[in-house]
């Protein structure tokens, strides 16, 4: 059984997946690109997924792009950017 969580802040949505370790990001304020983003690496999945819970959990205001530079450069998940029009 597939164990996904989803999550919405003002400005991103976040779908969780612990069976694959994914995390998949959505930028809700781009609407003309839909921006999104998933992680290739699977190895920091588990304290960044802690992170960005205990951030949504307190309302957080950051940005997709924000989020994504954190992924990438204190949990190495080597996030993939793309339009989600094309």
């Amino acid at each position: 059984m597939e164990n996904r969580t989803e999550y919405f802040t003002k400005n991103i949505y976040f779908r969780f997946n612990d069976e694959d370790k994914s995390i998949f990001m959505s930028d809700r304020n781009d609407l003309a690109n839909e921006t999104s983003s998933y992680n290739k690496a699977k190895r920091g999945y588990k304290k960044a997924k802690e992170m960005l819970l205990q951030a949504i959990s307190m309302d957080d205001m950051s940005t997709m792009s924000q989020w994504i530079r954190v992924c990438d450069e204190k949990f190495k998940l080597k996030m993939h950017i793309y339009c989600a029009i094309d």
